[in-house]
């Protein structure tokens, strides 16, 4: 097999240092959760200070929306000057035709316990762009550190680059880059300590599995 050159996403980001710190090791997006529910929600006013922080460091700033309105997705890009949004959740999804062209979308897909994406014929598909978008596939609750099977991804993606996340970590990573050969990966529970933080060594420790793999 050929191995891409996988990017590298760091989600659920809520320290501005360690936002910058990620993209210095080579992180290449950061994703920030704008869902109050979640443990890793951030305001606003703390979200300008990681888009400051990302960009200093020489990445990219993802947007991470669950169950906001187009409206209030574009409201939230502008604030924050940033171009790329993931789309998890039925309403993101449902309107992200909405959303100007020059937003790329990261459109989550769920895979379930036994390797089936369940959404993979949603009609909201047909609206984005192969050359502009990508596929994230993720388990039924983002975030929960939980490993998803790998096997059906590379067919449902179709013609779309495509992320893969769900309970990656620096053991499991290589196996997961030789068995699917994603576009990108996308870690968060993975490079937490006991505390629920994102902990820089493990960060470290992450991007350096995936720079270092054989093959």
């Amino acid at each position: 097999m050929t191995h891409r050159e996988q990017k590298i996403k760091i989600c659920g980001v809520r320290c501005p240092s360690v936002a910058y710190n990620a993209a210095k090791l080579g992180a290449d997006y950061i994703g920030m959760i704008f869902h109050k529910p979640s443990k890793r929600y951030v305001n606003l006013k703390t979200a300008k200070l990681i888009v400051e922080s990302v960009e200093r460091g020489g990445a990219v700033s993802v947007a991470v929306c669950v169950d906001q309105s187009a409206e209030e997705i574009i409201q939230l890009s502008r604030d924050l000057n940033i171009t790329i949004v993931q789309l998890h959740g039925d309403l993101p999804r449902k309107q992200h035709a909405q959303l100007p062209e020059y937003l790329v979308r990261i459109y989550v897909l769920n895979v379930d316990k036994s390797g089936v994406v369940i959404n993979q014929n949603d009609s909201f598909i047909k609206d984005l762009d192969v050359n502009r978008d990508y596929i994230l596939f993720d388990g039924l609750v983002g975030g929960s550190g939980e490993s998803i099977i790998t096997d059906r991804i590379q067919h449902a993606a179709g013609k779309f680059r495509y992320f893969v996340a769900g309970g990656l970590n620096h053991n499991n990573i290589y196996n997961v880059l030789n068995n699917c050969n994603p576009n990108g990966v996308d870690v968060s529970t993975g490079v937490e300590n006991s505390h629920g933080e994102k902990d820089v060594g493990l960060i470290k420790q992450f991007i350096s599995q995936i720079n270092g793999r054989g093959g």
